[in-house]
């Protein structure tokens, strides 16, 4: 949250933010036909690969900050980001639109579930993990991939 110190953070604020990125990804999602899907974007990805790669951080953010919730300890990766990746383009063959964004507002309610459930005193622990990796998961990831998401 560039504009924000970190000292001042708070969940409030970051949940507004990731309502309000959300909200942004949607508006661009609702206008974006199924005929679309299979064509190239950035890094040789497909749109249908890139609708389920977001879903796959998203549902991977809410394991791990779940498990922050248990342990108070920063949760490791389960694979490196690259098989993360690959994972997730690979279980995009097959899968429709309507499929995909069920999964992706599944996958984002599940997150905000967790988000919510942070203390603003833990947004600065270890090193802003908990906020940076709400932040890179959620509005963060959405603008990073925003021309791959753009109606054709």
């Amino acid at each position: 949250m560039d504009d924000v110190p970190d000292d001042q953070w708070t969940t409030a604020e970051l949940l507004r933010r990731v309502d309000d990125g959300w909200r942004q990804l949607n508006e661009r999602l609702a206008n974006f036909p199924e005929e679309t899907l299979d064509e190239p974007v950035g890094g040789g990805w497909t749109r249908r690969q890139m609708l389920r790669h977001l879903t796959v951080w998203h549902e991977l953010t809410t394991r791990r900050l779940a498990e922050y919730q248990r342990t108070g300890e920063r949760p490791g990766m389960p694979k490196t980001t690259d098989e993360i990746n690959e994972e997730a383009m690979a279980s995009a063959e097959g899968r429709s639109r309507d499929k995909l964004l069920a999964d992706l507002a599944t996958s984002f309610a599940g997150l905000r579930v967790e988000i919510a459930k942070l203390r603003d005193e833990q947004l600065p622990q270890l090193d802003f993990w908990p906020g940076g990796v709400v932040v890179g998961n959620t509005f963060g990831h959405y603008e990073e991939h925003r021309a791959d998401l753009e109606p054709a």
